[in-house]
């Protein structure tokens, strides 16, 4: 038998194991922990599935066939892969659009953690005051159209067209008689 083993011990396939067995026992040792691994695992929880489906229905106001949903889970898996990848090549550092974009997602849920206090009534007050001139309605004009006809005045056209014009310009407002100034017509 003490034989058999030292026929066995020079065999380059037994090497070959013995050494893969300590590669591994060392791996398990001082290799990646747990908290490592789940670093490579990607989840995607009912809540994201949730979500997804969410988005779903707002971009196509329709829920999801099941083919569709595994193709949104398999995006959104794929999606997670190359940003992870992205950080871990250091695609992130130093590039402006990605510190603004997260900058303005931070202010977003800032946003939404604080809710501002309802103003009283006194600032409600001031502030309009202050602001007065965006609340302003528009002006409203009535335009209206004196029409003389000259084949009916013939001559006295223009003269009577004079007299009307510098009779209404001294006046604040339009007279209730104003059609009385020209000439009636129907189009």
């Amino acid at each position: 038998m003490f034989d058999k083993l030292k026929k066995l011990a020079r065999e380059p396939l037994v090497h070959f194991l013995l050494i893969g067995v300590g590669i591994y026992a060392a791996y398990g040792m001082f290799g990646a922990s747990e908290e490592e691994g789940d670093e490579r695992r990607i989840t995607v929880t009912a809540g994201d599935v949730q979500s997804l489906t969410d988005q779903w229905i707002r971009l196509w106001r329709r829920p999801p066939t099941e083919e569709e949903l595994a193709g949104v889970v398999r995006d959104h898996v794929r999606t997670q892969i190359l940003y992870r990848e992205a950080v871990a090549m250091g695609l992130d550092q130093g590039d402006l659009v990605i510190e603004r974009r997260l900058a303005q997602k931070v202010e977003l849920l800032a946003q939404g953690l604080i809710t501002p206090e309802d103003p009283t009534d006194e600032e409600l007050r001031a502030w309009y005051d202050a602001n007065q001139g965006d609340y302003k309605q528009p002006d409203l004009y009535t335009v209206t159209h004196v029409f003389f006809d000259p084949d009916r005045r013939e001559a006295s056209t223009l003269v009577d067209a004079e007299a009307a014009l510098e009779t209404l310009s001294t006046l604040d407002s339009v007279p209730e008689d104003f059609a009385n100034y020209g000439d009636r017509f129907m189009l």
